[in-house]
C-alpha cells in the first residue's frame, strides 16, 4: 500500500500539457506560413509585370522612327540636336547642288537632325518650288567614301533619283517623306534704315510683315535667274517690352519665314518692302519645327 500511494503522488507531480497554449502555438505557425505565401506570391506577379512591360517599352521608343519598315531592326537612337524638332525626322540642310553625268543630281548638306540611310524615301522643301519626292539611291561622305548611312552632323553628298536640277535650289531643306511642312523662326539683330538710307519713314509695329530676302547680292548660283536670292515673307514678332521700332533703330526679333529655307547662323539678310530695303539683320539662331 505504501508504494502504491508512493507511486500516485509522483503522477500527480508530473507536468502536464496545457491544450490552450499548444493551440496558440499551431494558429502562429499557420500565420507565419500564410504570410510567407502571400509575399512569395506578390514578388513573382511584380517580376512577371516587369518582365512583360519590357518590350512594349523597347517597341515604343522605336516606333515610327523610320519610313521603311523591312529596315527597323537597323533604327537609329541619336538624341535630337534641336528640342524644336521632331526627334522621328529626318532634316537636311542643303548647302551645294551638283549635276553629273549630265542627269544625276547630287545634293550635299550637313544631316541636322536624325539619320538618313539609302532607300529612305525624302522630300525636297523650300521657297515656292513645288515638293519633289524621291528615294536615296546613294550616301558619300565628307571622305569621298560611300556609305549606307550617315548621322547627325555628318557632312554627306546624296544621290537623288528622278530630281532635275529645276527642282531643288541650294539652301532648300531635304527631309523625310513624311514631314510636309516646316516653320522656321529666325532670331536677328536688326538694324532699321532711315528713309536718308533708302528705308521707311514710320516705324513697324508688331506683326510687320514684310519680305525675307536671303543671299542677296553675295551668293551667285551660276548667274542663274533669281537663283541668288531666297525672298519669302516674314512675320515680325517684338519683344513683350518693344511697342515699336522706328527708322535709325536697333532690335532683336523674331521672323517666322512664310516659306521654309536653310538658315545660316552669322549670315545676314535683308528686311525688303515694296522692292526696298528696310531693315538689315544678322541671325543670331534658328528653330526648324517639323510638321507631319
Amino acid at each position: 500500500m505504501n508504494n502504491s500511494g508512493y507511486n500516485m503522488q509522483n503522477m500527480q507531480m508530473m507536468p502536464t500539457q496545457n491544450p490552450k497554449k499548444n493551440s496558440l502555438w499551431w494558429i502562429l505557425g499557420i500565420l507565419a506560413v500564410v504570410i510567407v505565401v502571400v509575399v512569395v506570391v506578390i514578388l513573382v506577379s511584380n517580376k512577371k509585370e516587369e518582365t512583360s512591360s519590357t518590350p512594349e517599352s523597347n517597341t515604343n521608343s522605336n516606333s515610327g522612327t523610320n519610313i521603311n519598315s523591312d529596315t527597323n531592326s537597323d533604327v537609329n537612337t541619336n538624341t535630337n540636336t534641336n528640342p524644336n524638332i521632331a526627334a522621328n525626322s529626318f532634316m537636311m540642310e542643303i548647302d551645294k547642288v551638283t549635276v553629273q553625268n549630265g542627269s544625276e543630281v547630287y545634293v550635299t548638306g550637313v544631316v541636322r537632325n536624325f539619320d538618313i540611310k539609302v532607300g529612305d524615301r525624302v522630300k525636297v522643301l523650300g521657297g515656292e518650288q513645288p515638293t519633289k519626292e524621291a528615294i536615296v539611291q546613294s550616301i558619300q561622305n565628307s571622305s569621298g567614301q560611300i556609305v549606307n548611312r550617315a548621322s547627325v552632323g555628318e557632312t554627306v553628298t546624296i544621290l537623288l533619283p528622278n530630281v532635275t536640277k529645276k527642282d531643288v535650289i541650294e539652301h532648300e531643306l531635304l527631309v523625310d517623306s513624311v514631314v510636309n511642312h516646316i516653320t522656321v523662326v529666325v532670331l536677328a539683330d536688326f538694324y532699321v534704315y532711315t528713309s536718308e538710307e533708302g528705308g521707311r519713314h514710320t516705324p513697324f509695329f508688331d506683326n510687320y510683315a514684310p519680305r525675307a530676302r536671303f543671299y542677296a547680292e553675295e551668293y551667285n548660283h551660276n548667274n542663274e535667274q533669281n537663283r541668288d536670292i531666297f525672298d519669302t515673307k516674314g512675320t515680325i514678332t517684338l519683344p513683350a517690352d518693344v511697342e515699336m521700332v522706328s527708322p535709325g533703330e536697333n532690335v532683336q526679333a523674331k521672323v517666322t519665314l512664310e516659306n521654309p529655307m536653310a538658315v545660316v547662323i552669322g549670315e545676314e539678310f535683308y528686311l525688303v518692302e515694296g522692292g526696298r530695303k528696310v531693315a538689315i539683320g544678322k541671325v543670331i539662331n534658328v528653330d526648324y519645327q517639323l510638321e507631319s
